[in-house]
């Protein structure tokens, strides 16, 4: 197709090399177009995707208190499913901003609740494909290993693509299993995150984060705990199987008044964190 485009080109007597390169741009142009469209947020069977998370506080008064390492990695069973074990803190919520998942390497005295805390399994399931892909989540955690605090997980991954703009919306809903009644009762917790991305160029790409995030026990306690975070992130595609990411996020940028009335605040431009983060995909 290409050569028959050039020769067409000179049989019409047009021979410039100028428009050639024209010609030739586009249609590299197109196949990078459709190389990019995405097809669905599950992976091809057999098919490893790790992500190892460095989460650093950045909170006024508490830089690397906590700093912790949270790696997760996913595996594609087959076509519509991926299993996946979780730690990050973006793995878990959607959200950037978090500190302490994973491996907490600063000790308790500095910010850590646990030398290890927070792990999960989930599986991932294929609802839709194409320009905006949709699959259903179900896993179960620990959010708290500390307290031994059982969860299960229930929500969907979305990214609806327009060019070079996504919007990603990964709504979920932990279920407290047990220790519901306890003096720090494991409670339902909403998150709703919210991603808006824009490919600056074939490596680079960039996004702002946010959505809102509380606890949801009934669905009438979110309005007395909610936390609203907002962040800013990019990310360089090395390779096909290679890219590297880092993100500034205030983890309770604004939030209800139970939080922010709270002595000192609990909310604000203080409460702040830095993620930066390594992709590995094996085909």
């Amino acid at each position: 197709m290409h050569r028959t485009a050039v020769s067409e080109i000179r049989r019409t007597g047009v021979n410039c090399s100028y428009v050639k390169r024209i010609v030739l741009g586009i249609l590299a142009w197109s196949a990078v177009a459709h190389a990019d469209a995405p097809a669905q947020l599950t992976l091809e069977p057999g098919a490893l995707f790790v992500q190892l998370d460095l989460e650093l506080n950045m909170a006024k008064g508490a830089v690397a208190k906590p700093f912790s390492i949270a790696p997760d990695a996913s595996y594609g069973v087959m076509k519509d499913l991926t299993l996946s074990l979780i730690h990050s803190t973006f793995g878990t919520t959607g959200f950037r901003g978090g500190t302490g998942d994973g491996l907490c390497v600063t000790g308790t005295s500095n910010g850590c609740a646990h030398l290890y805390n927070n792990v999960g399994g989930e599986a991932l399931y294929s609802l839709a494909e194409g320009d905006a892909p949709i699959a259903a989540v179900l896993g179960l955690y620990s959010l708290n290993l500390d307290q031994s605090f059982v969860d299960l997980k229930v929500g969907l991954k979305t990214k609806f693509t327009a060019g070079a703009f996504a919007l990603l919306f990964n709504p979920s809903i932990y279920f407290g299993l047990n220790d519901r009644a306890a003096m720090t009762p494991n409670v339902d917790q909403l998150y709703l995150p919210v991603g808006l991305t824009y490919k600056i160029s074939q490596p680079l790409t960039v996004g702002v984060g946010s959505g809102i995030k509380g606890p949801a026990n009934d669905f009438t306690k979110f309005g007395k705990a909610w936390s609203v975070p907002l962040g800013v992130n990019a990310v360089v595609t090395i390779n096909p199987a290679i890219a590297v990411g880092a993100a500034f996020t205030f983890g309770k940028l604004v939030g209800a008044p139970a939080l922010s009335d709270a002595t000192p605040s609990q909310t604000g431009e203080d409460f702040r964190a830095i993620h930066v983060w390594l992709n590995y995909t094996q085909l």
